[in-house]
């Protein structure tokens, strides 16, 4: 069988009704001044001044959690991460280990995935607003679109102006609550709650808006070349524009007191962090790095605004994206807080304490009313070091997970395809030409009847085909899909991707 350790526990690829299950070692820390970020593909905390005090919230492995976003209570993070087939944004809690963690899918949906950018959190931290995109090309929309959540998941996420028919993005909050998100490089502003149309904001060409904290004003990257930050009044009047020039991928962020932005700017020979007046009177001051770093990104402010934390790597074959914190007045460079031959970026720093007003879990972010769906929760699973036997078994529960009738009965049926090697022709057919030329090969398919309220392994018997591709030694890449149904219930299936290794022969 297959299994998920390395001590051939038969723990598998456990796929719950509505949940895929998780693992995880260390505690989550009580210290309040936490960065939250992108470890590899998980969501790890540290503690900026403590940096060997760090751990896991999610344990993965292969679900690509990215995109850290905490509420303005700081009691939840948001995320995006691919558990249900497709990415979606769930949230998370930092108090939890990753083996208790219980993700809620805020964006779940059949036609649409969410897209790469961090999501929003409504000022009351009710509310979650981020762009999907849409698998086909099927109406009400073929590009990506606007969507706002409850943040406990429990109702539908709610279009705005689903009429556009435009590739919409980068959704912000206003302190007022209103939301304001850039429409084919161009900004419109309306009601959450789809209440009204958005309108344009004068001046306001560009996408990552960023109101300041005083509400007064908004920045955004432009799409001129080269790129500035604009920044404009709330009703987009008196624009003016960052004297040095940014990064088309830079982000923006205002300091606490609204006085200045950070950002990267388009320097040369490299980009570098700069802090700049937010009234655009001067070019401000760079943040500078440890000599042989390059390649900053997503620089955010402390919530005392005398830091700033940001990725970058070292200028080296072997260089990964880390995690550093420097002073925000630029007196010192910044130092790398993480260290590991992962990828560590996306920082965001945790709110302080009372900055904002706790959010309340049954007040849905779609202009109010009565939950309207049970939410659906899932446990991160770790698909980590997979070994090969001859046969793979999946846990399957039948529990009534989330409110539910309690089934008399699950059916579970799995199949697993290969998605690499799939024999002599992958090899030889071009990239670009193999969905239309190789079909995948079954490699394992399987199924079991689980009763109501108890748990049992589907053991996914190798084919022969796949028998003859799982050499000694080889590495092979699998799309497993599982569906489960129960009584009364839509079938619900889950989709992974994992990576096993063939055992050599002793």
């Amino acid at each position: 069988m297959f299994t998920l350790d390395s001590r051939g526990r038969a723990l598998g690829l456990v796929v719950g009704l509505s949940a895929v299950a998780a693992s995880l070692i260390v505690a989550p820390m009580a210290n309040a001044d936490q960065i939250a970020y992108n470890c590899g593909n998980d969501i790890c905390l540290i503690n900026p001044d403590n940096p060997e005090e760090h751990t896991n919230l999610t344990e993965s492995g292969t679900a690509d959690d990215v995109f850290p976003s905490w509420s303005p209570d700081g009691n939840m993070i948001a995320m995006v991460g691919d558990y249900l087939g497709s990415y979606d944004v769930f949230t998370v809690d930092p108090t939890k280990t990753a083996a208790a963690q219980e993700a809620i899918a805020i964006s779940e949906t059949l036609d649409r995935g969410a897209e790469f950018y961090p999501p929003a959190w409504s000022p009351d931290g009710n509310s979650i607003a981020f762009a999907e995109r849409f698998f086909s090309n099927a109406p009400p929309n073929l590009e990506s679109e606007i969507y706002v959540a409850p943040r406990d998941g429990t109702s539908d996420p709610e279009a705005i102006d689903s009429t556009s028919n435009k590739s919409e993005l980068t959704p912000g909050w206003s302190t007022d609550g209103s939301l304001v998100f850039s429409r084919e490089g161009v900004l419109w502003k309306g009601p959450p709650n789809n209440s009204a149309k958005p309108t344009v904001l004068t001046n306001s060409s560009g996408y990552e808006p960023a109101w300041s904290p005083d509400g007064s004003r908004v920045a955004t990257v432009t799409f001129s070349d080269p790129e500035h930050i604009r920044v404009t009044q709330a009703n987009g009047s008196g624009f003016k524009e960052l004297p040095v020039a940014t990064d088309l991928s830079s982000s923006v962020d205002w300091s606490p007191d609204s006085s200045q932005i950070v950002y990267v700017a388009d320097e040369e020979p490299e980009d570098r962090v700069r802090v700049a007046p937010s009234d655009a009177s001067g070019a401000g001051h760079l943040v500078p790095m440890p000599d042989g770093w390059i390649g900053p990104h997503n620089p955010t402010f402390s919530p005392d605004g005398t830091r700033v934390a940001f990725d970058a790597r070292p200028d080296t074959s072997e260089g990964n994206e880390q995690v550093l914190v420097g002073p925000t007045d630029g007196s010192a460079p910044a130092v790398p807080i993480t260290k590991s031959s992962m990828n560590n970026e996306q920082p965001d720093w945790k709110p302080c304490e009372g900055c904002a007003p706790p959010g309340k879990s049954q007040n849905p972010g779609n202009g109010g009313g009565q939950p309207t769906k049970t939410p659906t929760k899932v446990r991160v699973v770790s698909f980590k070091n997979v070994y090969i036997y001859p046969r793979m078994a999946v846990s399957i529960n039948c529990f009534a997970d989330g409110g539910h009738p309690d089934p008399k009965y699950c059916n579970g049926d799995g199949i697993a395809k290969m998605v690499a090697p799939a024999g002599d022709n992958f090899r030889r057919s071009p990239k670009h030409e193999l969905k239309k030329k190789v079909k995948r090969i079954v490699f394992a398919k399987g199924s079991v009847k689980v009763p109501g309220g108890e748990s049992k392994l589907m053991k996914l018997k190798v084919t022969a085909a796949g028998k003859k591709l799982a050499k000694p030694g080889k590495t092979l890449k699998i799309q497993l899909d599982i569906k489960v149904s129960r009584d009364q219930e839509k079938p619900e299936t889950f989709k992974k991707t994992v990576k096993i290794k063939v055992p050599k022969k002793k």
